[in-house]
C-alpha cells in the first residue's frame, strides 16, 4: 500500500482541508480522492513530492460521500491533468 495525501482546493486554489489516504495504485487513489465531503471544487493528489493528478467536481464541493468512485478520467477528459498524464 502508497500512502497518498489529498488536498482539497477552493476555486482561487487555496488548500481548506487535506486527508492520508492508503491505496494499492495511482489509479484507486485518484478514484477515491473526490469521495470527501466538504466546501471544495477540486481535490489534488500526491504521494510524498510527486504530483499524481487532480480532479475538478463539476458541480461544486460534495456534501456527503459519493457511494461511486467519480470518474476522474471523464472529469478531466480535454484537461492538463491526471488524465493526460497518462
Amino acid at each position: 500500500m502508497v500512502i497518498y495525501r489529498v488536498f482539497m482546493l477552493v476555486s482561487d486554489h487555496r488548500m481548506v482541508g487535506s486527508k492520508i489516504i492508503e491505496c494499492s495504485t495511482d489509479d484507486e487513489a485518484m478514484a477515491v480522492a473526490p469521495r470527501f465531503p466538504g466546501n471544495h471544487q477540486a481535490v489534488e493528489v500526491w504521494e510524498l513530492a510527486r504530483f499524481v493528478g487532480r480532479v475538478e467536481l463539476p458541480h461544486g464541493p460534495l456534501s456527503e460521500p459519493a457511494s461511486a468512485p467519480h470518474d476522474w478520467r471523464a472529469l478531466n477528459e480535454g484537461n492538463r491533468t491526471w488524465a493526460a498524464q497518462r
